[in-house]
C-alpha cells in the first residue's frame, strides 16, 4: 500500500486529486495539505510515527501571491531528509518555463501542466507502477516478531548478517528479520548498495571514510570491517 501526500492550496483541485486516486487505488492512504506549513507538519509527523510517504504530489504555487514557489521550497526541505532523498515527486505546475528546473534540481519523477485531467493523473501513476518506480524505493520486511515494516531504501545505512538473521540499520532504528539471506536481499536492492564484507552490505550514500590500517570503514556513525576482496571497490567509492 502506498502512502501519498498531496500538497495543493486549491481545495477543488486537491479534492479532485484525492478522489481520483482513491477511486482507482482504494487501498492507498492519501493525505492532503492545503499549505506549506501543514505539509511540513505532516512531513515531520511521518518521520516521528514512521509512517513514511511513498509519493508526493506538489503544487508549485502554494498561495495566490505572484512569484510564490512554495512547492519548490517544500521539495528542497524534503530532499534534505535522508529518508526522503529519493522519494518520487510529481509536480503540478502552471509555469511551463520552470519544468526543467523542477526535474533537474529536485529529481522529481515528472510534472503535470495545469490544467490537467483525471486521465493525466492516472496515466502518470500507472507509468510509475508499470516501471516499478514506486516499488523500488521501499523494502517490505517481516521482523522476528512477525511485525511488518516498510523501510525506504534511502534510509538504510547498512545490513548485517549473523547466521540466518539480517539486521537492517536505518536512520530510524533497526529491524531484525529472518525473511531473507544477504544474497537474496541484494537482488531487491538498487545499485546504491554494495558489499564491504561477506556479512555486510552498505548504502554507499552513508560511507564517510576508510581506515586502511584497521581495514574498517565509517558508515554514518558506525565502524564496520572491510573484507580483503572488497577493499578495491570500497576505495573506488571514496
Amino acid at each position: 500500500m502506498h502512502h501519498i501526500l498531496i500538497v495543493e492550496d486549491d481545495i477543488s483541485q486537491a479534492t479532485m486529486l484525492e478522489t481520483t486516486i482513491h477511486d482507482q487505488y482504494p487501498d492507498w492512504s492519501i493525505m492532503v495539505a492545503y499549505s506549506y506549513e501543514t505539509a511540513i507538519s505532516q512531513l515531520h509527523s511521518s518521520l516521528e510515527e514512521k509512517q513514511y510517504f511513498t509519493l508526493f504530489l506538489l503544487d508549485v504555487q502554494l498561495n495566490k501571491t505572484d512569484g510564490d514557489r512554495g512547492g519548490f521550497i517544500f521539495a528542497n526541505e524534503l530532499r534534505k531528509i535522508p529518508t526522503y532523498f529519493k522519494t518520487p515527486l510529481l509536480f503540478l505546475t502552471a509555469v511551463s518555463d520552470e519544468n526543467y528546473f523542477a526535474l533537474s534540481n529536485y529529481h522529481c519523477y515528472n510534472y503535470i501542466a495545469k490544467p490537467y485531467s483525471k486521465e493525466d493523473i492516472l496515466f502518470q501513476l500507472q507509468q510509475m507502477l508499470f516501471t516499478g518506480y514506486l516499488e523500488e524505493n521501499a523494502l517490505k520486511l517481516t521482523d522476528v516478531d512477525h511485525i511488518q515494516h516498510q523501510i525506504l531504501l534511502s534510509s538504510i545505512q547498512y545490513i548485517q548478517a549473523k547466521g540466518h538473521v539480517l539486521t537492517f540499520y536505518s536512520t530510524n532504528g533497526k529491524v531484525v528479520s529472518r525473511e531473507y539471506t544477504l544474497s537474496s536481499i541484494l537482488e531487491k536492492l538498487n545499485d546504491t548498495f554494495v558489499r564491504c564484507h561477506k556479512s555486510i552490505v552498505i548504502n554507499k550514500n552513508y560511507l564517510i571514510s576508510m581506515d586502511k590500517r584497521t581495514k574498517s570503514i565509517l558508515v554514518s556513525s558506525h565502524s564496520l570491517p572491510v573484507g580483503r576482496k572488497y577493499m578495491p571497490a570500497i576505495q573506488e567509492l571514496l
